[in-house]
């Protein structure tokens, strides 16, 4: 009887299993487009955007397209996980193929692959993943990057295959519980493969900044030299135009610093300047041109705008003028959506004519085709690092972020920043904070979720509320989508539980039923050969009863994962893995979590059963053991009330009463069949060992949670005080 149950639970566990891998829904991305680029790179460019193939691992993705350059698709190809995928796109992915022809005007030019909007670390090979094939890593968050590529890794007469290897940034990493979260990367701006010429002008790299006394604009070009150093001396030179009139020029002859990047800078003297404000988005185009002795040449051309910071974080001002901040706060989900529909432009318009002047990117940074339209359409852009819910141990240093100021110091749009969210004010968060403001003209602010009290009258620190955050300089607002207030809405994504709850509420109360029927048995009974029908009747029915305890269970977790849940915009975490479960049937979660906590406690007692007399069955004992059929009638309720009213916390406060309750009842029972009830504590202690182990190890994460909960208490500590305060 036993032995076909534990059969049955081994069977149904891995047909779930295989059900689910079959079966398998990934959640659909959105492909992100970009309008026309305002940047205009002169060089020989193959976009690399569109269809890519997705595998989970580097070594599946190259035995499988080692598989298929030989012609055999069969075998081995068959069992691996492939599927395709749009980039650029709001999806992340492990590991990303693309294949790609060069021929023809390439030559043997420099070749480097430039990725926009890359969001966490990138490994790269060509053509192959052993060491050869590599050419190096890279890393950003919503920054564009570049590599290069050795012309002789090419291969022009047939197909190059592009491996990227996707890994969570660092600041992920970082993050509270961000070693434990799961995250992948994901690529959401443009990628191109270029040929480039022996020197090329980085504009990810070049930044842009004005002197208003001195009336002069400075250019910091970036130069980078891809194979060679002796083609110096070089010349680059500069020009602004206001349409098509040269407003200022400027020529710099330069010689080689040894390295094969080097800063160059243009400086141009704009007695008159038409200024970029918010009523009046003036932007010059700034043309750059590099060539060297044997006259190969790079340029570019790119809009520019001019102004500059005179405010301060309680008022801001700009070109001696203040500005009433009225901000429209978007999250990545919500610009991901925009950018897919091509409504950035519209979603702007509308913004700006319903009074909001400025635009927050809560939680990212943002695509640079966003900023180019907030230039010309005169809005502000409020940017927020990647530093959110970081322990102070953990705070980055500035120069991590330095290809990120560069980009928005070439947009005038770009007016205040936010260093973190929910960082603790400790002295590495005040250097933090210094080495920044060192680096920006701009107000820079702090989020918190609670106010501490050393904070209250600080003008940066800003305080998140259900609307949004407000301060002496103004106020910004969340964009309201269909999602409501509360993270826990009443929906659900699992149609028909209710039917299902009820049902298994019958089921459990008729097993109650018949287990009352069925003669009381022993532990004695347990080791019998030929047990009466009675008994084995008995056996029948318990074994019915413990399915459908850890069914009710599996049911309470499977209705909980399939709530419909609206994270609050601030929050720092990727939900798409669990936007993902969700798009899976309720009822294969359902059976897999049935089985697996059934295995569970098959482990958990089959551990303990040698400490018991006469060593039973596993599956025997665990049946023994389970026999409180009123609290598992309650537990059904739960789940009924669960369905109805979302009240999630019922089956948790349940099990406590019943570890609380019957805890000494079970344990006296044990004792009087001669076991040792401890040693089914085995299993629950060496798991509370491993996590309470491994986040000791990550010590930083305990320190940041209490300070945050200390923060969330004492407000409600004082409210009770206050309330209380006439007993």
């Amino acid at each position: 009887m036993f032995k076909k149950f534990a059969l049955l639970v081994g069977i149904f566990f891995i047909a779930t299993i295989v059900s689910l891998i079959i079966f398998w829904q990934d959640t659909p991305g959105k492909e992100l487009y970009s309008e026309t680029p305002v940047t205009n790179v002169y060089r020989i460019s193959q976009n690399l955007g569109g269809s890519w193939e997705s595998f989970s691992s580097l070594r599946e993705a190259w035995v499988y397209e080692s598989e298929t350059q030989k012609g055999r698709t069969g075998f081995f190809a068959g069992f691996i996980q492939r599927k395709s995928i749009i980039l650029p796109s709001n999806q992340g992915f492990k590991v990303a193929v693309k294949h790609f022809k060069v021929s023809g005007p390439w030559g043997s030019s420099p070749v480097q692959l430039v990725i926009s909007g890359l969001n966490g670390k990138a490994r790269v090979f060509l053509n192959g993943i052993d060491e050869v094939n590599y050419l190096g890593e890279l890393e950003g968050w919503g920054s564009t990057v570049s590599i290069d590529i050795p012309s002789t890794m090419l291969d022009y007469s047939q197909d190059n295959i592009l491996y990227l290897e996707m890994f969570p940034s660092s600041m992920q990493q970082r993050k509270l519980l961000g070693w434990l979260w799961p995250e992948q990367g994901k690529i959401t701006g443009r990628i191109e493969l270029e040929a480039v010429p022996e020197t090329t002008i980085d504009v990810a790299q070049t930044s842009v900044s004005f002197s208003p006394q001195e009336h002069q604009l400075t250019v910091n070009v970036n130069l980078k030299h891809h194979l060679t150093l002796k083609n110096g001396p070089w010349s680059l030179s500069g020009v602004i135009k206001d349409q098509d009139q040269i407003v200022a020029e400027c020529v710099l002859p330069f010689d080689t610093t040894g390295e094969y990047e080097q800063k160059v800078n243009l400086i141009f003297d704009i007695p008159e300047a038409k200024l970029w404000s918010l009523d009046n988005p003036e932007l010059y185009q700034l043309h750059l041109k590099v060539i060297n002795k044997q006259g190969q040449t790079d340029q570019v051309q790119m809009p520019l705008g001019i102004n500059y910071s005179s405010g301060t974080v309680a008022a801001w001002a700009y070109n001696e003028q203040e500005i009433p901040v009225r901000a429209r706060i978007i999250t990545a989900e919500q610009a991901y959506k925009l950018r897919n529909e091509r409504q950035v432009d519209s979603f702007l318009t509308t913004a700006k004519s319903a009074g909001y002047n400025v635009v927050y990117f809560m939680g990212f940074i943002p695509d640079e085709s966003w900023l180019y339209a907030t230039d010309s359409l005169g809005l502000g852009a409020w940017l927020e690092l990647p530093v959110s819910f970081v322990p102070e141990q953990r705070i980055p240093l500035t120069a991590e972020f330095e290809s990120l100021f560069m980009m928005a110091g070439r947009h005038p749009s770009v007016m205040a920043w936010t260093l973190g969210k929910g960082l603790k004010n400790s002295l590495p968060t005040i250097n933090y904070r210094q080495d920044i403001e060192h680096q920006l003209s701009q107000p820079i602010y702090s989020l918190n979720l609670f106010a501490a009290s050393q904070e209250i009258n600080d003008d940066s620190q800003l305080i998140l509320g259900v609307e949004g955050f407000s301060g002496s300089w103004g106020r910004a607002e969340y964009l309201k989508d269909s999602a409501p207030a509360s993270p826990l809405n009443r929906g659900t994504n699992w149609h028909g539980q209710n039917i299902i709850a009820i049902g298994w509420l019958v089921w459990l109360v008729l097993l109650s039923f018949q287990n009352f029927r069925a003669p009381n048995w022993k532990y004695r009974d347990l080791f019998e050969l030929n047990p009466k029908r009675g008994i084995r009747r008995a056996f029948f029915w318990r074994c019915f009863y413990v399915w459908a305890k850890y069914a009710v269970w599996a049911g309470i977790m499977t209705s909980i994962i399939f709530l419909s849940f609206y994270p609050p915009p601030w929050f720092p975490y990727d939900l798409s893995w669990f936007t993902d479960l969700q798009q899976q049937q309720p009822l294969l979660i359902w059976l897999f979590l049935t089985n697996l906590l059934l295995l569970l406690r098959f482990f958990q007692v089959g551990l303990a059963a040698t400490r018991f007399p006469g060593s039973p069955g596993t599956v025997a004992l665990c049946c023994w053991l389970e026999n409180s059929y009123g609290w598992t009638l309650m537990l059904g309720l739960s789940w009924v009330l669960l369905v109805y009213n979302y009240y999630w916390f019922i089956p948790l406060l349940l099990y406590v009463l019943n570890v609380i309750i019957l805890l000494p009842r079970k344990a006296r029972r044990v004792r009087k069949a001669g076991g040792k009830y401890s040693r089914l504590a085995l299993l629950p202690l060496t798991l509370a060992l491993v996590v309470g182990g491994a986040l000791l190890w990550h010590y930083p994460d305990i320190a940041y949670l209490a300070w945050l909960m200390d923060l969330n208490i004492n407000p409600m500590l004082e409210a009770l005080k206050f309330k209380f305060a006439s007993w």
